[in-house]
């Protein structure tokens, strides 16, 4: 695993199970707030699954869908906040 994927990791680790939720931003310019489920298979290479609370941002205006399962891959994620501070974004 990568120096930016472990980083990324921690984050997401430190939110699992937890009332907190994150926003998570993606490269596709999605964007969801969710509370993170499960980190175990990540540090494989493997997806984590976390409950979207909702909708933040959406490239595609016809794709709204709240209170859902999601599952995905750190390489994905570009950015990820809490309340006001950011916790993780991607060096370019």
């Amino acid at each position: 695993m990568n120096e930016r994927d472990q980083e990324l990791l921690t984050v997401f680790r430190s939110y699992q199970d937890k009332d907190d939720y994150l926003r998570v931003f993606f490269r596709d310019g999605e964007g969801y707030e969710m509370n993170i489920v499960s980190t175990m298979h990540a540090e494989e290479g493997g997806d984590i699954v976390a409950d979207v609370i909702r909708v933040i941002h959406t490239a595609k205006p016809e794709f709204r869908w709240d209170e859902a399962a999601m599952n995905f891959v750190l390489s994905e994620v570009v950015k990820v906040e809490s309340g006001d501070k950011c916790l993780f974004t991607e060096s370019i």
